[in-house]
């Protein structure tokens, strides 16, 4: 107590105010809010729950301890959080695409087209002289071979413009293959000073030239652009179809 111009005024004592006890966490946010300061200077405390506070970026609950009733302990969840890791392609979606046999070849196409939508186009020729060129679908299976799978193609077609009133010619086709991953880097024998090169990094190994089964025992004669082509070709070569969608040009 002290006297000061005629009145009684209570101070409380460097020891009393020393052992007042210290508000932390949740008891100090409502000792806050009774004080009746602003709501602006609250705005760091979201208003649907008063467990949480925004620090440095970070999200904070402060949550009462279950051991010591009264007590808070704060965890904090980053604002930041990466992106979930993208979800693994099936086998089917990584074989959509484009494959050539001896893509290096110049003037001639060995093709497989396998596309989104479950259909396939075989298309065979050498300049001019186009042998097979071919719609159908596609849908790939497991072989009971392990490490390899079954390409089945259905209801092919012509590929001409009246393609959807083409009878389809009554043969399907099934032919084992595996995927191998590796690159090759092969240059375009093409007439001109500069070769490109292509590096590819998959291919489809068929058990068979899928193509031989299309055409059966009918195969189409071969052109002279073709004769010239077959001296630099094999049998496996022709079995070998490299994926083109994701090779490199230069």
């Amino acid at each position: 107590m002290a006297g000061i111009f005629g009145k009684s005024l209570c101070t409380p004592s460097v020891w009393s105010r020393i052992n007042l006890p210290i508000r932390t966490g949740k008891a100090l946010i409502d000792s806050i809010a009774a004080s009746g300061v602003s709501a602006a200077r609250l705005s760091s405390v979201p208003p649907e729950s008063d467990k949480k506070v925004q620090a440095f970026g970070k999200l904070i609950n402060v949550q009462p301890d279950d051991n010591k009733a009264g007590n808070t302990k704060a965890t904090s969840l980053d604002c930041r959080a990466g992106s979930p890791d993208p979800k693994p392609k099936s086998l089917r979606e990584r074989l959509i695409g484009d494959y050539h046999a001896n893509p290096h070849l110049y003037n001639s196409f060995h093709r497989i087209s396998l596309n989104a939508d479950n259909s396939v186009q075989l298309a065979d020729g050498c300049a001019q002289f186009v042998k097979c060129n071919k719609m159908g679908q596609w849908e790939v299976t497991e072989s009971c071979v392990p490490e390899k799978y079954t390409l089945h193609i259905t209801n092919l077609k012509d590929a001409s413009d009246n393609h959807q009133r083409s009878k389809p010619d009554c043969k399907n086709i099934a032919v084992d293959f595996k995927i191998v991953d590796g690159r090759k880097t092969m240059t375009l024998e093409a007439p001109v000073k500069t070769r490109p090169i292509i590096t590819c990094f998959s291919k489809l190994v068929f058990d068979q030239d899928p193509f031989k089964l299309v055409y059966g025992d009918s195969l189409p004669p071969l052109g002279m652009d073709e004769l010239f082509a077959r001296g630099k070709k094999t049998q496996e070569s022709d079995n070998e179809f490299y994926e083109m969608s994701g090779a490199e040009h230069k």
